[in-house]
């Protein structure tokens, strides 16, 4: 399984399995997609929204959301 991924006060994130059902980030398998978001007055130093799990491991960094200028 990839590493667990949770929610924090400045970035929520959810996951889904291959087949697209909702399931926790702390159990991701290979194809889980992670999605993500900034929570509000927080902004990403990156344009993607979501990342995918491949033999154990994501497939790019989960973003640092800092606070909006």
């Amino acid at each position: 399984p990839c590493p667990p991924v949770s929610s924090t006060s400045s970035i929520s994130v959810s996951c889904k399995d291959g087949t697209g059902n909702i399931i926790p980030c702390d159990s991701a398998s290979d194809n889980t997609v992670l999605s993500y978001r900034c929570s509000l007055y927080y902004e990403s130093d990156t344009l993607r929204s979501s990342i995918l799990c491949i033999d154990g491991s994501w497939t790019n960094t989960i973003p640092t959301c800092t606070p909006a200028d």
